[in-house]
């Protein structure tokens, strides 16, 4: 049995339309009149409401490069017209012809694996991504272990090693290259971070030694859905859920994978402090005064007072003034009981009221003892 090695672990879009697993997610093709938020589409006649919370991103050569992989979240499907309505706007309009893959958790899995590290500002899945220096050599993929920063490829002509590390830390273990191949792991000095490259042998230089550098970013909204949502604006708060297949791509069944390492993340921004007096209301739509959101969402975010340890959901901003929706919700603390408190169960208070418990964490202690903390 060989050992497993991270590349060989896909993480796939699932979508309900695909009539078997590994079937290929069409290109879908949008029509005339698309502005940033509405995307007419010529080859989907799915009823209204299928695509809700789905998700997609835009690809095809013929597309404009300000749109390939940029990801959108589904807000509405007009299956009358034909036309979806996302959730935020894209950074420009489509236009006729454009294509673009769509998704909406169900079903199977596609044959597409969920887009990773931007590499120098592309997505390697669907541009071919070169260097000037290093001939020969494709980037197909680039983990996301290997984390934000620079990335060098080194290519020495005289052994046809490839190399790679990240910043200034120790070049990884070398890949031969024999001829011509795709996606090809070349590792980072941890062994766990990786790129895959395509080779086309006979473009390889034939002497002397090179190097290329691309800038490495993490992609926003590809694996979660764009954060500017809508779900959550009854101010209930629900947890969102996003499926996803994971795969072991080793054709030998007997190469088992080792683990799973999911990082998540929040929105770029920065903390800012309440300006003046402010009372939120949990029963009724409020504003807060905060001294500089400059740098924050405008719309459909959650913020939190560390002070008080409180949360608002925030339906839209208006330069520093955010508009927060009344809170449904509550976080309980509680102490003691040996009856363990599960996900959907029902609080029911001294009065009338009754609230739907959500999620559970307990901070020490056990249900057995009796002697548990949140």
């Amino acid at each position: 049995m060989a050992i497993p090695t991270p590349d060989l672990l896909g993480l796939y879009y699932a979508s309900r339309d695909l009539p078997n697993s590994g079937a290929n997610s069409p290109d879908r093709v949008v029509g005339t009149g698309a502005t940033q938020v509405t995307i007419p589409l010529t080859n989907v006649t799915e009823p209204n409401e299928f695509w809700n919370g789905g998700s997609g991103y835009f690809c095809g050569s013929g597309t404009s490069a300000t749109l390939r992989g940029v990801p959108f979240h589904v807000r509405h499907w007009n299956g009358t017209n034909r036309t979806l309505i996302l959730a935020a706007p894209l950074p420009t309009a489509p236009v006729a012809g454009d294509t673009l893959k769509l998704f909406k958790g169900g079903k199977h899995a596609s044959s597409q694996e969920i887009l990773s590290m931007k590499v120098s500002g592309k997505h390697p899945e669907i541009e071919n991504v070169n260097g000037p220096n290093v001939t020969g050599i494709t980037i197909k993929k680039a983990s996301a272990l290997l984390g934000e920063g620079t990335l060098s490829v080194y290519y020495a002509a005289t052994t046809k090693a490839l190399t790679i590390r990240m910043g200034s830390a120790a070049y990884g273990p070398e890949t031969i290259l024999t001829g011509d191949a795709t996606n090809v792991a070349v590792y980072a000095n941890d062994l766990s971070g990786f790129i895959l490259v395509d080779v086309t042998f006979a473009s390889l230089r034939p002497s002397s030694a090179y190097t290329d550098t691309f800038t490495l970013t993490f992609p926003k909204g590809n694996f979660i859905p764009n954060y500017e949502g809508y779900e959550t604006n009854d101010g209930i708060g629900r947890t969102r859920y996003h499926l996803a297949v994971l795969k072991n791509k080793a054709t030998d069944p007997l190469d088992s994978m080792a683990a799973l390492s999911i990082w998540t993340g929040k929105p770029a921004g920065s903390n800012s402090t309440c300006s003046g007096a402010n009372s939120p209301s949990y029963t009724a739509t409020t504003t807060i005064s905060v001294a500089n959101a400059s740098t924050w969402p405008t719309r459909g975010f959650w913020i939190r007072n560390r002070t008080r340890n409180d949360l608002r959901y925030i339906d839209y901003r208006s330069g520093n003034t955010l508009y927060a929706k009344p809170v449904l919700w509550a976080v309980l603390p509680f102490k003691a009981g040996v009856t363990a408190i599960a996900p959907g169960m029902t609080v029911t208070s001294a009065g009338t009221d009754n609230a739907i418990v959500d999620q559970v964490t307990v901070t020490s202690g056990s249900w057995a003892s009796g002697n548990l903390r949140r």
